[in-house]
């Protein structure tokens, strides 16, 4: 808006002598002016353009240079442009005294418009998953859960390992104690040891029907796997987990036979590609150094 102010002003004089320098804080707003394909707001641009060739019409022989300098270091016309840019915010309405296309109020630009809308559509979504009585549950196991981490993991496992992932996680799992309370079965004691109820904390870390198949994930994964928190949380220990559901055999009834599970240590498949697309080979060099079976002169 500076840019255009002062191609206006200097066509609106009368007589001009020798050339004329316009001081700019903006990088991208100098680089900005020799844009010559559309970009967000280059109507800014057009009228730029339309007021320096009204300029150049005026007075041909004068020679406008366009400099940068850096805001905010106590120069002396920057910092006078600041005070009357906030003396304008803070007293009201100004627009009398600009150009007739900045009067009133200015187009939108679509892609701040955009990311204005994705960012209060996020801190809405943040906020109201906030208050969820699931997020304490739900974020103990990932807490980048919001940044879209379980989307990420899911694109790499088999899909019925990542519902058994979310139904573990979230406690809605086909065991007794989960499929009692929503009238799917009978009792919420454990088929299996008939000593407690079987929720996922029975299930994972004590029930002794299937000891074998825990003393293998310990065996595999280390004691992060006693911790209910990280053994559904860490991604490397994914991988052992999924292969404790499979030897226990307790969800073939809904599941049938687990896929084996990924090496989540590993990139991704499409990881792999954009590397080797991306990847640039060293140049060769020529040997500078004699062979190592060369003999001296």
């Amino acid at each position: 808006m500076g840019g255009i102010m002062a191609m206006l002003l200097l066509g609106q004089q009368r007589r001009l002598s020798g050339p004329v320098t316009v001081v700019v804080d903006s990088q991208p707003a100098i680089r900005a002016t020799r844009n010559t394909t559309s970009t967000p707001s280059h109507w800014i641009w057009d009228l730029w353009h339309k007021y320096a060739r009204a300029l150049a019409r005026r007075h041909p022989n004068i020679q406008v240079n366009i400099r940068w300098a850096p805001g905010h270091v106590d120069i002396e016309g920057n910092e006078r442009a600041d005070e009357e840019a906030k003396k304008a915010a803070q007293d009201g309405d100004s627009s009398e005294h600009l150009p007739e296309p900045l009067r009133g109020r200015l187009p939108w630009s679509k892609s701040a418009a955009r990311q204005a809308f994705n960012a209060e559509l996020k801190a809405t979504v943040t906020r109201e998953w906030g208050r969820s009585t699931r997020y304490t549950r739900t974020m103990q196991y990932d807490a980048k859960l919001t940044n879209g981490s379980y989307i990420a993991l899911a694109e790499r496992l088999p899909r019925s390992l990542t519902v058994l992932l979310l139904q573990l996680r979230t406690g809605h799992v086909p065991l007794a104690k989960h499929l009692h309370k929503i009238g799917k079965a009978d009792s919420p004691v454990c088929p299996g040891c008939r000593l407690a109820d079987e929720t996922v904390g029975h299930y994972l870390l004590h029930c002794p029907a299937h000891r074998d198949a825990r003393r293998e994930l310990r065996r595999a994964g280390g004691p992060q796997t006693e911790v209910i928190s990280k053994l559904l949380g860490i991604p490397e220990l994914l991988p052992h987990l999924f292969k404790y559901l499979g030897r226990t055999g307790r969800f073939h009834t809904v599941h049938g036979d687990l896929p084996h599970p990924p090496d989540l240590g590993r990139p991704a498949p499409r990881e792999t590609i954009d590397f080797l697309i991306n990847f640039n080979w060293p140049e060769k060099h020529p040997r500078t150094a004699a062979p190592l079976d060369a003999q001296p002169n």
